[in-house]
């Protein structure tokens, strides 16, 4: 994975639009030929449950955090990555149906 992108989301908060903390990113998932994100890991909760978000969907603000426009019960519900946070054909179709993800 590009160092520099990992950089650029992890340890970083995640918001929603109206401010509240969703979580930090923890990890990046990045295509394996582009190495562009795709996905982003995000620990939600005091256990540290992880879940997946699209990196598609982050605009970051003056403040250097991640804003998205969903809330956090929207990413709490989303699957939730495997140790290896290696994702299935099934669980990507699953993430853009739940996210509405079109490409």
């Amino acid at each position: 994975m590009n160092n520099d992108v990992h950089s650029v989301y992890t340890n970083r908060d995640v918001i929603d639009s109206a401010g509240h903390k969703v979580g930090t990113v923890s990890d990046v998932v990045s295509d394996v030929v582009t190495l562009e994100p795709i996905w982003l890991i995000v620990d939600v909760g005091v256990m540290r449950t992880s879940h997946y978000l699209p990196a598609d969907a982050i605009r970051r603000n003056d403040e250097g955090q991640l804003v998205i426009p969903f809330d956090k019960a929207t990413v709490k519900t989303a699957a939730k990555p495997n140790k290896g946070h290696v994702l299935t054909t099934e669980v990507d179709r699953e993430l853009r149906e739940h996210y509405r993800v079109t490409n």
